[in-house]
């Protein structure tokens, strides 16, 4: 099968969207397999480093080559025939992405129980509100609270020039023996209790909350290896630049001796901003 695949740069581009978004680590793998042949890393090498057999490797290749990025999906044996032929989630894609005043509702937005209704009124098919959440879900739904959003605010040309610099990287990285590591780094805020949203309750009478002592946090930082989707974290009490000093020198330490590039997590798109270089 030779020394590897010759990708273009949007065939890469979509292996390495695939490869983090989705949730099977057997995806996430055989597209690595991909991207190391690109890297004309031999098949035996990629085997060892990845921890398969050689024949998984020349399998998965095999598989890209006729099928493309779809084949990369373990196909799994068939059941029993589902209601939610693909006319009913064509249909259901249609109407969420409508606006439902300009179907005669006299609503602005879609909940699940309106949707629900609305299919199978149209449809003639009933799912449950959960049903219908797990089809959504499934087709890349979610449920989001919209954001305000400026024309004009993005440096177009640095957007362009940072998104060929972390492509670049990502190709330095995933070749074999390679001088540096790319970590994808964030934080998060951890709180005991939860945030309340609110209710539905009589004039007078606010609902209370049971909740234990009072409320606390922690901070995380973390890193992920771009290869190997390991993660390194630290855990501290507040956002600081002494803890997150902190969780770089974890960092170094378990990277000792190879070069590490620090990326912050997605601002505008594809962007990422490089942060440390060490």
């Amino acid at each position: 099968m030779g020394y590897g695949l010759k990708l273009t740069d949007e065939q890469w581009s979509e292996l390495d969207q695939v490869r983090f978004s989705t949730s099977s680590a057997d995806v996430f793998r055989n597209c690595l397999i991909i991207l190391m042949s690109h890297s004309r890393d031999p098949v035996a090498s990629i085997s060892q480093r990845l921890g398969c057999s050689q024949d998984t490797v020349l399998r998965v290749r095999r598989l890209y080559r006729r099928g493309g990025v779809a084949a990369l999906t373990p196909v799994k044996p068939p059941g029993r025939p589902g209601r939610a032929t693909p006319a009913f989630i064509q249909a259901m894609i249609q109407a969420v992405q409508s606006n439902p005043l300009t179907l005669g509702y006299g609503f602005s937005n879609w909940s699940a129980v309106r949707l629900a209704a609305h299919l199978a009124k149209t449809m003639g098919i009933r799912f449950s509100d959960d049903q219908l959440r797990r089809l959504l879900h499934q087709a890349g739904f979610s449920l989001q609270r919209p954001k305000h959003t400026m024309k004009g605010k993005r440096d177009e040309k640095a957007y362009r020039k940072a998104r060929k610099q972390l492509q670049g990287l990502k190709k330095k990285a995933l070749s074999k023996n390679a001088p540096e590591a790319l970590i994808f780094q964030d934080e998060v805020e951890i709180h005991l209790h939860p945030v309340l949203a609110r209710a539905w309750a009589k004039v007078g009478s606010q609902p209370q909350i049971p909740a234990p002592g009072k409320n606390e946090k922690r901070v995380a930082y973390g890193g992920v290896d771009y290869v190997t989707g390991k993660i390194t974290h630290t855990i501290a009490a507040t956002k600081s630049g002494v803890n997150f000093l902190e969780f770089l020198m974890i960092l170094v330490k378990v990277y000792a001796g190879k070069n590490t590039t620090l990326a912050a997590r997605p601002v505008l798109g594809e962007y990422y901003k490089i942060l440390i270089h060490s």
